[in-house]
């Protein structure tokens, strides 16, 4: 009786084990297989939502001539001006965003509310439409990782030249980074639209994992003549030495947990052997 309550015990604590180590990479796996979904949805509808891209020509163009005057915050701004009947897939949705050096596809939603920015990436109200164009800069906003999705956590390895994609129901527009920043969260002019230019913005929190600055990079259409972004930023620390440490910690957890339970079953195996002489 004693043996097969210690074989009991055993299995309870390697299961239980073994599932808290493996949970979190289960529920990121699960959580990209819900925004790979979300994508492939996206891609298949075949409407051309003209009403809608009229609409966003003329918000655009509406904010410019404002000066984004509705614009009070470079990260909390969460409505949008837009009724998304046209559009079948989730609500709020206007298409997806890729960046091959973050190894990331996210889907791009229009206001940064909690539920969108649980999702994916957004676009703060008061910033440009993702759909281009002469006086525009689309501010996306993401988390800096989540158990879903690592989300925005990689910003940091973009540097100038890399190419950010979005894609919208109407076209594929490429940009080129071109720098990246930090700055205060109560900055707006850092993130306002430029004179002649076409941008997008990518902002998140910062450093990780707290969020007491805001970390951002600026990415211009791919063709233009280059242009300089007139915002220095703020002195910052680089949250790549404690995102390696995270890795390494996750890394050594693993290799402790199956160093134990290899200890755990030769002895096992080995009292078995001596019980059975």
């Amino acid at each position: 009786m004693n043996k097969k309550i210690h074989a009991i015990i055993f299995l309870t604590l390697f299961i239980s084990g073994f599932f808290m180590l493996i949970y979190p990479n289960l529920k990121q796996q699960y959580g990209q297989a819900q925004i790979e979904q979300t994508i492939v949805s996206f891609q298949e509808e075949e409407k051309q939502y003209s009403q809608l891209y009229e609409q966003m020509q003329a918000y655009n163009e509406q904010i410019y001539l404002n000066h984004q005057s509705g614009l009070k915050d470079a990260w909390s701004f969460e409505h949008h001006d837009f009724y998304f009947s046209e559009l079948n897939t989730d609500q709020d949705m206007i298409g997806y965003i890729t960046i091959p050096k973050m190894n990331i596809e996210l889907p791009l939603y229009i206001g940064a509310t909690v539920d969108n920015m649980n999702k994916g990436a957004s676009v703060l109200g008061q910033t440009s439409m993702p759909i281009g164009g002469m006086n525009t800069n689309c501010v996306i906003a993401a988390h800096r990782g989540m158990y879903t999705s690592a989300m925005f956590r990689d910003i940091e390895l973009l540097k100038a030249g890399d190419v950010i994609v979005i894609h919208n129901p109407w076209q594929q527009l490429e940009y080129e980074v071109i720098k990246a920043i930090a700055i205060e969260p109560n900055d707006i002019d850092a993130i306002k639209i430029l004179e002649g230019q076409d941008l997008i913005t990518l902002m998140t929190c910062h450093p990780y994992p707290e969020s007491y600055q805001r970390y951002v990079v600026y990415a211009q259409r791919k063709g233009a003549e280059k242009t300089e972004v007139p915002f220095a930023g703020v002195s910052y620390v680089s949250s790549q030495n404690q995102l390696q440490i995270e890795r390494s910690l996750n890394q050594i957890g693993t290799i402790f947990f199956l160093v134990v339970f290899a200890i755990l079953v030769i002895q096992f195996i080995m009292k078995r052997l001596h019980t059975n002489k």
